[in-house]
């Protein structure tokens, strides 16, 4: 799995639920997150916990990306609280295609039998549950999830990404299956702010100003995003008063960085809110105002993800989808 969709040797799926996200050459890795993950490898459960726009969807493409092709992705959505539409995406995401739903429904314990079994035909070594927060509430699905981690061989992952916690998190926890990652470890702070805007953005932040921007934002990656892109590429000459600008965790507050953002990107905001508002997903090179308004986020890694999908499939991050209500 490339960071490069045009690779010929990543083989993509049509189905956007089961298509990972690329890795962007924009996007700053932590290497302290990378290897805490790697070093989970003994552990059949990896839990990465955090409210929107902490950055669990960069931390999964960069995972993705090193596991290669033998990693899969499945993309929850509420549909699959149901064990059989589950049962079917968990499938699909493995062998590549789409899958029926079972009929009749399985037993619990049997479903995860047949995951497991194709999991190990096709040696897969790590299967990522994106945004689980959609079937945190139902049972089955979370029986379900445990009776796979239970039966997966020796260094196999679940790797989960939710915005709350998972009720086998406790479970989990006394039985040692587990590792997790939280808001707490996903915060950018003063050192990682300095070196993204300095090393991804090429503008010679000062350590106080770092300091400050870390602060002020709550060390939430995607209002550091949006600092990041108005200072992208500046001139040494013109300094930004960071002071100045609205840096809290809110929306209120990244809706109003993001208007900002986007008069600068030649993107009047209510133009822009229109076209986010009419259409879901978006296709490079495409006609539409929202393709165009996608592809220009997407290329400067501004809260929309790239899956790979053949051809790539531009989709505006949740954050994005709730702030183009309010500009």
């Amino acid at each position: 799995m490339s960071v490069n969709a045009e690779d010929p040797a990543v083989t993509t799926v049509a189905d956007l639920k089961s298509a990972p996200v690329y890795t962007h050459p924009l996007a700053f890795q932590r290497e302290y997150v990378r290897s805490y993950i790697e070093s989970s490898s003994g552990a059949p459960l990896v839990l990465i916990q955090a409210p929107p726009g902490h950055g669990k969807s960069t931390v999964l493409s960069f995972f993705a990306a090193q596991e290669g092709a033998s990693a899969r992705w499945v993309d929850l959505e509420a549909a699959d609280a149901a064990l059989d539409t589950l049962v079917a995406s968990f499938v699909s995401a493995i062998y590549g295609w789409p899958i029926a739903a079972p009929g009749p429904v399985p037993d619990v314990r049997e479903a995860a039998k047949w995951i497991t079994g194709a999991i190990q035909e096709l040696a897969v070594t790590s299967v990522i549950l994106d945004n689980y927060e959609n079937v945190v509430e139902s049972e089955e699905a979370n029986t379900l999830i445990e009776a796979i981690a239970e039966k997966l061989p020796a260094y196999i992952r679940l790797v989960v990404a939710s915005e709350v916690a998972p009720p086998f998190l406790k479970r989990a926890r006394l039985r040692n299956m587990i590792v997790e990652l939280d808001t707490s470890d996903l915060r950018f702070d003063a050192d990682d702010v300095a070196r993204y805007v300095r090393e991804v953005h090429n503008y010679d932040l000062s350590d106080e100003a770092a300091s400050s921007i870390a602060r002020r934002s709550g060390g939430c990656a995607a209002v550091i995003n949006l600092v990041g892109q108005l200072s992208h590429d500046l001139p040494r000459y013109l300094r930004i008063d960071f002071e100045a600008l609205p840096l809290g965790p809110s929306e209120e507050h990244m809706t109003l960085l993001l208007r900002e953002v986007l008069s600068r990107s030649g993107q009047p905001p209510a133009r822009a809110a229109r076209a986010l508002l009419h259409g879901e997903v978006g296709r490079p090179g495409g006609t539409t105002a929202t393709d165009s308004l996608l592809e220009l986020l997407a290329d400067r890694n501004c809260l929309v993800l790239r899956h790979a999908t053949d051809p790539v499939s531009l989709v505006p991050h949740k954050l994005l989808r709730q702030m183009a209500e309010r500009l």
